[in-house]
């Protein structure tokens, strides 16, 4: 989405497809749907599920609008990228799902209701 010409020392994917761009979309969709798929899958019986299935949407969302923020800057003067921009960028993009969210699962998994430890994580 950045038009880089790598991502973590590969070829980005849309490099190798040309403009098969749609088939990147479609395989996104799919991905995402897997992986409630596999939550459903593990955890339907478990009390727990709803609040991971939450976690996830949550996330999701959190980290398009972190992608849509990133990708609209690019189109503004390097003047206009304001620290709390910037703040906006690295919270939402990448954070959620990188760090917060394999704690936030866990501790959903383990049962932590504690809204302070979850500010906390």
């Amino acid at each position: 989405m950045d038009s880089s010409l790598t991502r973590r020392g590969q070829a980005c994917w849309y490099k190798k497809i040309g403009d098969a761009w749609y088939i990147a979309i479609n395989d996104a969709v799919t991905i995402e749907s897997l992986v409630y798929k596999v939550i459903k899958r593990h955890f339907s019986g478990d009390p727990c599920y709803v609040q991971l299935l939450d976690l996830m949407m949550e996330t999701t969302l959190q980290t398009e609008l972190g992608q849509l923020s990133d990708t609209l800057c690019d189109v503004l003067d390097l003047k206009d990228l304001t620290p709390s921009r910037w703040e906006l960028i690295v919270t939402y993009k990448t954070s959620f799902y990188s760090f917060y969210l394999s704690v936030a699962l866990g501790m959903v998994y383990a049962g932590i209701t504690d809204k302070a430890a979850y500010d906390a994580a």
